[in-house]
């Protein structure tokens, strides 16, 4: 029995009539970084010998031993569909500097940095906001402005993978092929949705032999001799909106370097090791207290929820009727939690009161310097309180509500902050938890990333959805309601986003 399993020559063929055309030829060049290494946070260096190994894992075949020819399987010339033999030079190392001398008909440099190496040679790293601009118009390597890079998933990985064996065990062969080329290109989930396409329908066969040398050739010889039965050129076309939104859909987007906007829990763990005092801050339904309940549920916290306009009668100490027409004082839920020395105080929606003057002379007790026997405060009710040094306060903070109160620099310097955004991350993770359909998955998280143009609404909105539920129907349900308030002097731009709900959400 046959251990392993090759693609097959009928295999070969299919792939090089799905891929002819799906983008411009230099997109080589990309392909070729990434062969070599380039990832958003490594850069590659270039020179005239160095990209040979690459090129010929990429583009190489039917070679004799002393010489090699390469074939650039995506381009829809024929001229460009082939290489020379110098290619690693001719094809890469001197467009790279083109790109970075302005001399192409094409800028990739929104996306790529290039610089010149003291010795000559070529550094290739990543611009901030990589990679948008990849995938997209001529000079993110698509064949003209407003299409896109659409490279067929699979028929791309029968190409990669002409040598690669699939171990017999294998049930999805062509998913092992996929994953073997995502793996080997270093492609992350974003460089995927700009450049490759689904092709479900490419169910390549396979053989118990790898494809010959010359039976390979022959096929690329028919491929640009035009008898491979070459479809015609085909158009992909792409708004820059909807580009961009595909994005958004994959990661979330900001506006600063990528270590400003990582995950708002590992931030949070990372906090805690900072101050005991925590101000967790952003939109509604983004986080902040399922965060605290994963990083100190087992301390059983007490949860205070703030009420709005409470002062320091309700939190701390305040006169209370004692029911028989007297009055005596009362302590509130805030003291009552740090008497007992509770692990953990959490004062939800802190920012609906006036929390520094609520807080009262416990207000300079929540930094970590004045806590302990040694610093005593006496409050109104002439008893004396002190804060454990091993209390951790965590406050959170609803940033659209207008009713709400600013939160003063007097507070902000005496805790640590975490920001929790809206995070298409965090909806995708949710949404594959709760065993949403893959297709579906996909779609809310570009409806989302839609919404966060107009309106940061928390993704924990999409927490209720069940994978029966009809899409539409909880969009009615439970995200529209929301939108309709708040654009409820702004028709349009609501209209826009029901019509990129009827448009998603099938």
């Amino acid at each position: 029995m046959a251990s392993e399993r090759f693609v097959s020559v009928d295999a070969l063929k299919h792939a090089l009539v799905s891929l002819r055309g799906t983008a411009d030829a230099m997109l080589k060049v990309w392909l070729t970084l990434k062969q070599m290494g380039f990832e958003r946070e490594h850069s590659v260096l270039v020179d005239t010998n160095n990209p040979l190994g690459a090129v010929e894992r990429l583009f190489a075949y039917g070679a004799s031993d002393h010489a090699k020819e390469y074939f650039v399987p995506f381009a829809a010339t024929r001229s460009d569909l082939t290489m020379g033999r110098d290619a690693p030079r001719t094809g890469i190392q001197t467009n790279i500097k083109k790109f970075h001398d302005g001399t192409v008909g094409f800028d990739p440099r929104a996306f790529l940095r290039i610089d010149k190496d003291p010795n000559g040679s070529w550094n290739v790293s990543a611009q901030p906001g990589y990679p948008q601009g990849l995938g997209i118009n001529k000079d993110g390597f698509a064949k003209a402005d407003t299409q896109r890079v659409a490279i067929p998933i699979r028929a791309w990985a029968t190409w990669y993978g002409r040598t690669t064996p699939v171990p017999a065990e294998e049930a999805d062969a062509i998913g092992y092929l996929v994953r073997s080329m995502l793996a080997g290109l270093k492609i992350d989930a974003e460089e995927q949705t700009v450049i490759f396409v689904p092709d479900v329908d490419f169910q390549p066969g396979f053989d118990s032999k790898v494809v010959a040398a010359d039976e390979l050739r022959a096929l690329v010889e028919d491929a640009v001799s035009g008898n491979s039965e070459a479809r015609e050129d085909r158009i992909f076309k792409l708004d820059d909106k909807t580009y961009q939104r595909r994005l958004a859909a994959i990661r979330t987007r900001s506006t600063g370097s990528r270590w400003i906007s990582g995950d708002p829990r590992e931030q949070l763990r990372q906090a805690v090791q900072l101050s005991k005092a925590i101000l967790l801050y952003g939109p509604p339904r983004t986080g902040k207290t399922r965060a605290v309940t994963e990083l100190f549920g087992n301390s059983a916290p007490v949860v205070i929820q703030i009420h709005d306009g409470w002062g320091y009668e309700n939190l701390m100490v305040g006169l209370k009727s004692d029911g028989k027409g007297g009055f005596g004082w009362q302590e509130g839920p805030l003291t009552t939690a740090i008497r007992a020395n509770a692990p953990v105080i959490v004062l939800e929606e802190a920012n609906r009161t006036q929390l520094s003057q609520a807080l009262g002379e416990v207000f300079s007790l929540l930094e970590d310097a004045y806590r302990g026997d040694k610093f005593p405060i006496t409050l109104r009710n002439d008893t004396s309180l002190t804060i454990s040094p091993e209390t951790i306060f965590v406050l959170t903070m609803n940033t659209l509500d207008n009713s709400t109160e600013e939160v003063d620099d007097a507070l902000l310097g005496r805790v640590a902050s975490v920001e929790f955004p809206p995070r298409v991350e965090d909806l995708r993770e949710m949404l594959v938890h709760r065993q949403i359909a893959e297709k579906n998955v996909d779609a809310i998280c570009e409806f989302f990333a839609g919404i966060q143009e107009k309106y940061p609404l928390g993704h924990g909105y999409f927490a209720r959805l069940r994978k029966d539920d009809n899409l539409r129907t909880y969009y009615l349900a439970f995200i529209r309601p929301v939108l309709q308030k708040h654009f409820r002097h702004r028709p349009t731009e609501l209209m826009e986003l029901d019509l990129l709900a009827e448009e998603l959400l099938s």
